[in-house]
């Protein structure tokens, strides 16, 4: 029987080497997880049964992650892009264009994305009320101009 020499993890002093690699078990399994294809679809392969046995825990995480700054944008980038086509950088633009404010109003507040529901096209961004009263037209009559001024643009 040979005996292999116990050296330390290049990374992780401390932690005992696998083998010659120098490497410990988690720094191994990382380097072929991003190197191996193999590896990579046997890891995805684990990770889908995983979660088909245990709908619970993934459903956990999920609504966990969701909660999370990065969660929400990632949640909100979905949404522009499945309703209305927009990537992210679309709509900065467009929000840069109007300055961040509303285009009916020119409050500076939660803008959302215009658009008209018989042919889909955007027409700009506008904030909630105006969006909701849009078709309603119960406010002030500058407004009733300044939306009849933005509804004729936006066919130009």
């Amino acid at each position: 029987m040979r005996m292999y020499e116990r050296t330390e993890c290049q990374y992780h002093p401390g932690r005992p080497a696998r083998k010659a690699k120098g490497l410990c078990q988690t720094c191994y399994a990382r380097i072929k997880r991003n190197t191996d294809p193999k590896w990579r679809e046997m890891a995805k392969a684990a990770n889908k049964r995983y979660r088909l046995k245990y709908p619970e825990v993934e459903k956990a995480h999920a609504a966990k992650y969701r909660k999370t700054p990065g969660g929400k944008r990632a949640r909100f980038r979905q949404h522009l892009k499945e309703r209305y086509g927009l990537t992210e950088e679309q709509y900065q633009q467009m929000r840069n264009q109007q300055h961040n404010k509303c285009a009916l109003c020119d409050k500076k507040v939660q803008l959302f994305v215009d658009h008209c529901h018989a042919t889909g096209r955007i027409r700009g961004l506008l904030c909630r009320r105006c969006n909701h009263w849009l078709g309603w037209f119960e406010n002030c009559p500058t407004t009733i101009e300044k939306t009849k001024v933005y509804l004729e643009m936006s066919w130009k």
